[in-house]
């Protein structure tokens, strides 16, 4: 099975996807509420204002990360609002915001590209 991205043909083997250079593969960090770029103790820590693009539907959206402290309850069409559950309840957390407006949470096996910082 392969799929493409960006023009390049990321081909499955062995359950593995083979990513071209750039491309990582979230990982839950050791620094507690945060993700990783492929490793979770050496991998860069994404944060508030990288600019990354996600790999979503097989197509690459730029957009940046973001973070809410706060939860908030019944508006979550409001930027910079995003509620997540985890074992210990709900908390506020990390998300993408894309470059035309549209929120995503981001999780652990997600790939992305870093493209700078904001």
């Amino acid at each position: 099975m392969c799929c493409t991205a960006m023009g390049r043909v990321l081909e499955r083997k062995g359950g593995e996807v083979m990513r071209d250079e750039g491309v990582s593969r979230l990982v839950a960090s050791t620094n507690q509420g945060r993700y990783a770029c492929d490793d979770a103790v050496y991998g860069r820590d994404l944060t508030c204002g990288d600019r990354i693009a996600v790999l979503i539907g097989g197509h690459w959206v730029k957009g940046m990360v973001d973070h809410s402290h706060e939860v908030t309850w019944g508006q979550g069409e409001v930027l910079g609002t995003y509620v997540m559950t985890g074992v210990d309840g709900i908390h506020g957390g990390y998300y993408f915001l894309s470059r035309t407006g549209e929120v995503c949470g981001l999780c652990v096996g997600m790939l992305v590209r870093l493209l700078g910082r904001g």
